[in-house]
C-alpha cells in the first residue's frame, strides 16, 4: 500500500508548524503542494515534501535539523519562570 505524501512546514527551530497532505484520490504533486504551502506559510523556514514515516518522526516530538531528525534541545525555563516556582 502506498504512503501519504506531505509537505511538511518547518519554522527556524526545525519544529513542524503543520503539514499538507496531498490528495490520494487526485493527487496534485510535490511542486504544486508546496507552492501552495508557500502561499498559507509565507514565513516557514522550510517546506519538505515527506511522507507517514516522516510525519511519525515529528509527532514522537522530533525537530528536523541539518536535513535530518533529532531530539529537541531541552527545555530551559527563563528567569522570570524560576522566580515564580
Amino acid at each position: 500500500m502506498d504512503k501519504n505524501k506531505y509537505i511538511h512546514i518547518i519554522d527556524t527551530e526545525g519544529k513542524r508548524i503543520t503539514s499538507i497532505v496531498d490528495n490520494m484520490l487526485k493527487p496534485i504533486g510535490e511542486e504544486d503542494l508546496i507552492k501552495q504551502a508557500k502561499e498559507q506559510y509565507p514565513n516557514a523556514n522550510q517546506y519538505i515534501y515527506g511522507n507517514d514515516d516522516m510525519l511519525n518522526q515529528f509527532l514522537s516530538g522530533k525537530i528536523y535539523k541539518e536535513e535530518k531528525f533529532v531530539d529537541p534541545p531541552p527545555y530551559v525555563p527563563s528567569d522570570i519562570e524560576l522566580k515564580e516556582q
